[in-house]
């Protein structure tokens, strides 16, 4: 696999991570807990 397609593939798998982690922070201030008891 080339270095490149590897480095872009990290990167939008990084993204695509932070974005559910994110989702799942705000979803869990909405119900009133805190963001980071369950994930870490």
């Amino acid at each position: 696999m080339p270095r490149i397609v590897s480095k872009h593939f990290r990167s939008v798998w990084r993204e695509e991570l932070w974005a559910v982690c994110i989702r799942k922070s705000r979803h869990y201030a909405i119900m009133g807990n805190k963001p980071n008891s369950h994930y870490r």
